[in-house]
């Protein structure tokens, strides 16, 4: 089967709650680093629910997708989100990666960690 793409729409998400979501992971990757690399599982569940809270329907529009599939096919949805900030970008790079039912695809949560990174922090002056 061809991929599924599901296409999401940045303009409904909440730039103040994208940017707590981004928080919300990277404190979770802090604090598996302070416990010896061991990150505990609920902290990325919060953020990814904080993630669910900042793009409104982006959970609907993937189970939806997820119906339609086949479950070995289901690796195949891709999300698309032209125009997205920063942050809004990373919320939805975690909620993609969130979406099977027994947990996340850690590859695509350390992507998500990394934009959300990025989003968080400032951009670098230019040099004169």
């Amino acid at each position: 089967m061809a991929n599924k793409i599901v296409t999401i729409d940045p303009s409904v998400a909440d730039e103040a709650a994208a940017a707590r979501a981004c928080k919300a992971l990277c404190r979770a990757y802090d604090l598996g680093e302070e416990r010896g690399g061991s990150m505990d599982w609920s902290d990325v569940e919060a953020a990814v629910e904080k993630a669910l809270d900042a793009v409104p329907g982006a959970r609907a529009a993937i189970e939806a997708a997820r119906e339609e599939l086949d479950e070995e096919d289901f690796d195949d949805i891709q999300v698309e989100w032209k125009g997205a900030s920063p942050a809004v970008h990373a919320c939805l790079l975690l909620i993609h990666s969130a979406r099977h039912e027994d947990g996340s695809e850690w590859e695509e949560v350390d992507m998500a960690w990394e934009a959300a990174r990025e989003a968080l922090e400032p951009a670098a002056a230019p040099r004169p």
